[in-house]
């Protein structure tokens, strides 16, 4: 099972299974791959999938052999590297040979290598260089065995009949070891003294490490993969502790060299070699046949886990010793048995127990070898094992040994065996342990780190590039399944909305959803975000070709048909007056006129026009665009036109004067109507202060009404406009191509020139007048504009002026002297207008100059005098310290206070007053600017002024409302609680709380008197809300009609006389304090009445009926009165100060004349329970 697996698994196996899977999906699925705009399938053919299957294994062949061509010269330049080395290592090494002895190694090292460039070795796996075979390094003390144990291993040498049977002898940088060449592997046997370095150390190490650095030069991955430590068994027996320690230390320091050098961790083999020497031994193991020596005798440790390094592990040596000791002594029985010798029957008897002795010193070698050591790299110790090379010297008697060394006797040397010659547990050590493992070494970590990204990114990449390749391709195809269904549901949809269009509704309208379809459909194909995914599917071009065909076709037959009528339209109904005639009459015959054709002019006609046909409607208005750029994209069959929309249009467009035609002309051309942006000229600060009105075009004008745009606008009788223009008058029929003589040319000009000028100064003054102050938002931002406003350099008002008069004095300013010839006659005709000078030889100014004079003169100066308005910009800086002295005040809200008071009582004899007065007598865009200054700034004051009032009307009126008549009656009539008259008193007295703020506060801005209006200065004034002014009206109301007599406590005095009672009432009596009223269907007589009262507040109303039964109501509190009333009906009579009051109980009545004192009394319905005192003011 494991040979079929392990053949299955195989490497080229796979390949060839992978080439014939690759094969058959080229021959199955080749027929159904197209590419391209055409639908090509360049596997469709029998003959092109097996030239692609044929390409395919020439490939992969070619790729085989490029390999084994490149491992090839990887082997060439190793072996040529390491012959190099010879030249700077080997003087060192001659120093002990000959000349001759060199010589001949050298010469046997160079066919060595030549011989190796050539050679394949027959691997398990397949030929191989020797680049690609296992490299194993073999390392232990001088006289240890490693040798003798490689040239008895029974490892098949193929170079021998070349070579010699016997190693290599390397040179220069491998003059310290053997080169052992195997099937399997290249085995490095290095020089004993290498290991102890007990000799030319310096120059052994430098040698050697120079042929290491070959190594990992050209094996980066794994410069070795294993090392095999060869240790002498006599060594370990004989040695003491702390030579066996100095021999463990060194062999350790070897191997962290190796490790650190090479950047691995490979796994070493520890053989303890010379195995014949102990005793017993050779007597042992002598009846082993071939098969049985070739075993591998000693044991292999489990591999730790990845990233936890491991120490030798004591516990698990001595169990697997154990083992192989426990394999031996079953076999002792069996051995001595057949041997006949005594002597050697003692020995065979007595191995196990020799073995069991060499435990100890061995355990202490590993773990003095292969001891955890922070610092280094663990060693990977892979297993420890024991062999034989072959069998000589004096075998080794520990058991005795010991025994005479307890005695003190002399230890008796054990008989030297004569040399069997016989290799014991090596052969399969290598075969079976050492070599299959060659792949468990560790990588260089750092060339593997790089070795995994690199594949990692590989098979990242292909998986990317697959996942992808097969996402696009079936994107690709369903994109284009879904194009075709997508294009013939819009064909379809056509179909439905065509049979809807009549050809005598010439609504444009009407054909926007059926060209909407086709375009859609000549577009599916140009929404491809990535057009060449197209390709990838089944992408006929004919489907996409056909659409756009039949969208340009229908284009012409639906759309351009409608366009002409329309035109006709127009003209047929336009009038002489109508500024776009001219273009109208230009474009439709441009339309039947292939040479003149201008798609520009007849594109900007129609989308002027659907402007105004479909106003409201952008959307009809891009979908036509749209169409239209289509149309006029492509060449257009000249129309037919309609002679009575010609005539019709040309009679109406000779009714149009010239110039005006012509002027319009200038106005549209580009370099004329291009926008001039006024923000650089201006400054920032312009814009800060300015701000535009609705529909005004600020900080921007045309530049034909620039001074610029004036010098360049030609308007003289050789002008290219107005030639160009007359030669356009081909639109006009034949006699509209007459010559103009020089005198009519002279008239056209100067009604050119007039509407020039006229619609110069339309558009400074509509600048002008677009300019507005922005609003102050707080006094802060009030003093930085005031602070800009008066700067005497960079006022923007100064700006403004500045831009305006460069753009609006066109006359040039020449010193007064006489244009006597001609030519300066001419430029002064063209600047002024007029062929002549004015007096004294200046020239005469434009209309333009002449208007914007006034304003153009605030600016400009005499030398040194100033201008006129430098004093308006002091003003300005006056109401800017006026604003600096509330701004900088402990208190601003108090300060704007005072200063609106100051300015209300003085009726505005201010800084606010006088920047006003300057203002007025300023043209007028100037003065509404200043004007807006004023305004704003003086807002601001009353703002803040009346801050600080609500502030004081908080802290001195509404709080002690709050605290004292909130929620308490009389004010709120249905209260239970009632305020205490001291505090009503206090609140609402002459001088009390309410009184001292009025007068205090309010007065200076309202009128208290029965208007209560707020008084206005500038048109404004302190912003009172109206329902605070009632509630202020109504509490001196309150302090009129309750302290008129005493202004201390409240009061008021009235007459009662009887009017009616019911005739079911006997008596009625009416008392509080001493005070008492009755009445019995007598005499009515009045009595004069106070409240309070001296006898006291209380009130008691009593009804006694003619069966004497009484009813009797009392009211107690200071307020008892004023509660009576509110439980009565009171109905006032024609006079202002008599009411009716009926007093009832349990449906008795009894109705009282009442005459107050006044007009303004308690007896008027809750004429002090309206009161509420806001918030705020």
């Amino acid at each position: 099972m494991k040979r079929i697996i392990g053949f299955i698994t195989d490497k080229r196996v796979l390949t060839i299974i992978g080439l014939i899977a690759l094969s058959v999906l080229i021959w199955l699925g080749g027929p159904f791959v197209h590419f391209g705009e055409d639908n090509v399938a360049p596997l469709g053919s029998v003959v092109a999938r097996l030239v692609a299957i044929i390409v395919l294994f020439g490939l992969w062949g070619l790729t085989a052999l490029l390999g084994q061509w490149k491992n090839k010269q990887r082997t060439a330049k190793l072996l040529n590297e390491v012959q190099g080395l010879d030249a700077g290592n080997d003087d060192g090494a001659q120093t002990n040979q000959s000349g001759e002895e060199v010589a001949i190694l050298q010469k046997r090292f160079t066919d060595a290598l030549t011989v190796l460039k050539k050679t394949k070795f027959q691997h398990k796996g397949g030929s191989k260089a020797l680049y690609d075979l296992p490299w194993y390094i073999v390392i232990g003390p001088p006289g240890s065995g490693k040798t003798t144990a490689l040239v008895n291993s029974g490892l098949e040498f193929p170079l021998s009949d070349q070579l010699g049977k016997g190693a290599i002898g390397g040179i220069g940088g491998t003059r310290n070891c053997d080169w052992w060449f195997t099937n399997e592997a290249v085995i490095l046997d290095t020089a004993g003294r290498y290991t102890t370095q007990d000799s030319h150390k310096v120059v052994d190490s430098k040698a050697w490490q120079g042929f290491l650095d070959l190594l990992i030069k050209h094996r980066k991955r794994r410069p070795i993969n294993g090392a095999i430590i060869a240790i002498s068994i006599q060594d370990i027996l004989t040695q003491t502790s702390d030579e066996r320690l100095y021999h463990a230390r060194t062999i350790r320091s070897r191997i962290d060299e190796l490790v650190e050098h090479l950047g691995i961790n490979f796994p070493i083999y520890v053989t303890f070699t010379k195995c014949d020497l102990v005793a017993g031994f050779s007597e042992f193991f002598e009846e082993f046949g071939l098969e049985q020596r070739e075993q591998v005798w000693g044991m292999t440790f489990p591999l730790p886990d990845e990233g936890k390094p491991q120490a030798f592990d004591n516990k698990l040596f001595e169990y697997k010793y154990s083992e192989l000791l426990s394999r031996l002594q079953p076999q002792v029985l069996d051995r001595v048995q057949r041997e006949r010798d005594p002597q050697r029957r003692a020995l065979i008897y007595n191995f196990p127990n020799q073995f069991e002795t060499m435990r100890s010193p061995i355990e202490d070698f590993l773990t003095q070898t292969f001891g955890l050591n922070r610092f280094q790299t663990q060693p990977l110790l892979r297993g420890v094992y024991f062999s034989s090379g072959t069998q000589e010297g004096t075998p080794i008697d520990r058991m005795m040994s010991s025994v005479a060394s307890n005695f003190g006797l002399p230890s008796e040397a054990v008989r030297l065996t004569p040399g069997q010659g016989k290799a014991f547990f090596i052969n399969r050590l290598f075969t079976n342990v050492i070599f299959p493992e060659a792949e468990m070494v560790g990588s260089n970590r750092q060339y593997e780190l790089l070795l995994k990204w690199m594949r990692r990114g590989a098979f990242g990449a292909l998986a990317f590039l697959f996942v992808v390749s097969i996402g696009v391709w079936t994107t690709a195809y369903s994109r284009n399944q879904t194009y075709l269904e997508q294009v013939s549901e819009h064909l379809d949809r056509y179909k439905d909305f065509e049979v809807n269009i009549s050809e005598n509704n010439h609504d444009l309208r009407l054909v926007i959803p059926a060209l909407q379809e086709l375009k859609r459909a000549s577009e599916i194909y140009e929404q491809e975000n990535l057009p060449w995914l197209v390709g990838l599917g089944l992408h006929d071009s004919r489907v996409e070709i056909a659409a756009k065909k039949t969208y340009l076709e229908k284009l012409q037959t639906l759309l351009l048909p409608r366009i002409d009528w329309r035109f006709q339209q127009y003209l047929m109904a336009a009038k002489s007056t109508d500024p776009r005639l001219h273009e109208s009459l230009l474009a439709y015959l441009m339309l039947g006129d292939s040479d003149r054709f201008d798609p520009a002019v007849v594109k900007d006609w129609l989308l002027s026009d659907w402007e105004n046909q479909f106003r409201g409607q952008d959307e009809v208005q891009q979908v036509l665009t749209t169409h239209l750029d289509m149309l006029l994209l492509n060449p257009l069959e000249p129309l037919a036109l309609n002679k009575q929309a010609l005539d019709r249009g040309r009679a109406e467009l000779r009714k149009v004067p010239v110039a005006a035609m012509i002027y319009n002309r200038i106005k549209s051309d580009p370099t004329f109507s291009r926008e001039v942006d006024l923000r650089g000229l201006l400054g920032d600060s312009t814009r800060t202060v300015f701000a535009n009105k609705k529909n005004s075009t600020l900080f921007s004008m045309p530049f034909m009404f620039t001074k610029e745009g004036y010098k360049a606008v030609d308007l003289s009788k050789d002008s290219p406009v107005i030639k160009e223009m007359f030669s356009d008058r081909w639109i006009l029929g034949g006699e509209a191509t007459a010559v103009y003589n020089n005198n009519e040319l002279g008239k056209i000009t100067e009604r050119i020139r007039g509407h020039y000028m006229a619609e110069y100064i339309d558009r400074w003054g509509r600048f002008l007048n677009g300019m507005s102050v922005n609003a102050f938002s707080d006094l802060q931002q009030s003093r930085r504009i005031l602070a800009l406003l008066a700067d005497p350099v960079y006022s923007p008002i100064l700006a403004v002026l500045k831009v305006t008069s460069e753009n609006t004095e066109l006359s040039p300013k020449i010193p007064a002297v006489k244009l006597k010839n001609k030519k300066a006659g001419a430029i002064a005709s063209f600047f002024s207008g007029d062929d002549s000078t004015g007096e004294g030889g200046v020239f005469k100014q434009t209309p333009v100059d002449k208007h914007f004079r006034e304003l153009n003169l605030l600016s400009a100066a005499a030398t040194g005098a100033p201008t006129r308005i430098s004093g308006t910009l002091l003003s300005l800086r006056n109401v800017q310290a006026y604003l600096d002295e509330i701004i900088l005040a402990p208190d601003i809200t108090e300060a704007a206070y005072n200063a609106a008071k100051g300015r209300m009582l003085a009726g505005g004899g201010d800084v606010i007053k006088q920047l006003r007065i300057d203002a007025s007598s300023l043209p007028s865009s100037v003065q509404r600017w200043l004007f807006t200054v004023a305004d704003e700034t003086w807002r601001l004051v009353l703002l803040n002024a009346k801050s600080h009032v609500n502030n004081e009307w908080k802290s001195q009126v509404y709080r002690k409302y709050v605290s004292a008549l909130s929620n308490r009656y009389p004010l709120y009539r249905n209260a239970v609680d009632e305020l205490a008259v001291f505090d009503f008193a206090e609140f609402f007295k002459p001088e009390g709380s309410h009184d001292r703020f009025v007068q205090k506060f309010i007065a200076p801005f309202v009128e208290v008197d029965d208007a209560w209006a707020v008084k206005r200065l500038d048109g404004r004034g302190l912003a009172i809300a109206p329902e605070s002014i009632d509630q202020m009206r109504r509490a001196v109301r309150i302090k009129n009609m309750l302290f008129a007599t005493n202004p201390t406590t409240p009061s008021f005095s009235f007459k009662m006389k009887p009017y009616r009672m019911d005739s079911s009432v006997r008596k009625f009596e009416l008392s509080f304090g001493d005070q008492r009223l009755r009445y019995t269907h007598g005499p009515k007589i009045s009595k004069n009445m106070n409240w309070p009262g001296d006898g006291g507040t209380n009130v008691r109303m009593t009804f006694e009926d003619l069966n004497d039964s009484i009813k009797r109501v009392t009211y107690d509190g200071p307020w008892a009165l004023l509660r009576l009333l509110d439980e009565s009906t009171i109905s006032q009579t024609r006079r202002s100060n008599v009411y009716h009051v009926t007093f009832s109980t349990l449906g008795r009545k009894a109705t009282w004349q009442v005459t107050a004192r006044s007009v303004n009394n308690p007896f008027q319905s809750q004429s002090i329970s309206r009161y509420r005192c806001p918030e705020a003011l």
